[in-house]
């Protein structure tokens, strides 16, 4: 079929939805395939993520689904943790889902909802997607590489294999670190600012509700590693934050 519609005439970017498995495991990497995606609802998403973007040869890659709001017990710091993740670990892009925003009006609904679609436009998962939008569209997120050998998030970053592993990126450049500490993840992490341009300010900023907290201890005027702990609670009662470095 996707021979055929490129046959036709078609210029329009194509990938394949084939369940829980990558286009590229399921069908190799035939012509038409522009990019891949992920569709899993594993804890550590970021490892099925990370293998995605080690493939060869190269491909863009997106989250096209994992767990929606709202469903499968989900809580507000996992639909962040899910985004970021993404990003960070080298996604061109996140597919945020809510229910009962997908059903609609469906007469029959595989996760019941008593709220109406239309109220469940402004829910927290939303207001969340909407910061995490506004945060990357300041960031040349395209540029960011993934952190997977903790030569900038040196410790701290939680344990690998579980929901409490914190994310990092860091432009080729050595402009800007982005890092996403989750909510299970501790509180305190060493960072080495020797892969950054120096000087450079940090700042936290808390996902549900944007606010930035400058971190006066930073000592970013000399290389070397520093100690940075979270503020503790954000404005939603979890403990999940970003940091964000970025050269003067």
């Amino acid at each position: 079929m996707a021979e055929g519609i490129r046959e036709g005439g078609a210029t329009q970017l194509m990938t394949a939805h084939c369940g829980q498995e990558s286009p590229y495991s399921a069908l190799g990497n035939p012509a038409w395939l522009d990019f891949n995606n992920v569709y899993s609802y594993a804890d550590p998403l970021y490892e099925v993520t990370i293998r995605e973007y080690g493939r060869k040869p190269v491909k863009p890659f997106i989250l096209i689904e994992s767990v929606y709001e709202d469903e499968h017990e989900s809580t507000p710091d996992r639909i962040r943790r899910q985004a970021y993740w993404s990003i960070l670990t080298g996604a061109a892009g996140h597919f945020y889902g809510n229910n009962p925003v997908w059903n609609f009006d469906s007469p029959t609904k595989v996760y019941p909802s008593r709220q109406p679609w239309k109220d469940a436009l402004d829910s927290r998962g939303a207001g969340d997607m909407l910061r995490l939008w506004n945060f990357f569209r300041g960031v040349r997120w395209h540029a960011l590489n993934p952190d997977t050998e903790h030569r900038f998030l040196v410790s701290g970053y939680g344990t690998e294999g579980s929901a409490g592993y914190s994310a990092a990126a860091v432009t080729g450049d050595g402009k800007t670190a982005v890092v996403y500490v989750t909510a299970d993840a501790p509180g305190e992490a060493l960072i080495d600012l020797k892969p950054l341009i120096l000087p450079c300010e940090g700042l936290w900023i808390d996902p549900a509700d944007g606010r930035r907290i400058q971190i006066d201890t930073l000592h970013a005027a000399r290389e070397g590693r520093q100690k940075v702990a979270t503020p503790g609670k954000n404005s939603s009662g979890a403990t999940d934050w970003i940091l964000y470095l970025r050269a003067k």
